[in-house]
């Protein structure tokens, strides 16, 4: 009798898709094509729910500093020196904004609020050092607690957190 194949239906994040032991395609090999290119900007274009948010989940796995190593037997382990140079190396902000649907305005911008509050949350051990100023760690806070109602400076947000990382 053969196990039945295990497969990733609707499942976004990479280290999931590890943990659970899905049947996937290895496509690890496009965290090194992505790394080498060199371009300053890189748009991906593909259908829907053709794997644009998994590779990149992927890639934020693969070089985020403190991260397990969840790349074993897989394609990219086979290129040693570029993993040894380049995995488990970076801060990384990833964000996706494909669950926020909304009819109205208002109901967006709070699930915006709700993303790039997780997004601080997930950075918040920035706070304990001496990196930030007052005023930046008053902000980044503002941010955590949602107490920015101004869409603009919501719409900064991320180039603060870029910023301060």
């Amino acid at each position: 009798m053969t196990t039945p194949v295990k497969l990733p239906i609707s499942v976004s994040d990479f280290k999931e898709l590890i943990t659970l032991a899905y049947t996937f395609i290895d496509k690890t090999l496009f965290v090194k094509e992505i790394m080498e290119d060199g371009a300053k900007v890189i748009l991906i274009t593909r259908p829907r729910r053709f794997g644009k948010t998994m590779n990149m989940s992927m890639l934020y796995h693969f070089l985020k500093m403190g991260e397990e190593d969840m790349f074993r037997g897989l394609k990219i382990k086979e290129h040693g020196e570029f993993c040894q140079a380049h995995q488990n190396k970076y801060p990384v902000i990833f964000l996706t904004f494909k669950d926020i649907k909304s009819d109205d305005f208002s109901s967006t911008i709070t699930q915006f609020k709700e993303v790039f509050r997780a997004l601080y949350k997930e950075h918040q051990t920035i706070l304990k050092g001496d990196v930030l100023d007052e005023d930046e760690k008053e902000h980044f806070n503002k941010i955590i607690y949602e107490k920015i109602d101004d869409p603009t400076k919501l719409a900064m947000s991320l180039s603060h957190l870029m910023h301060y990382i």
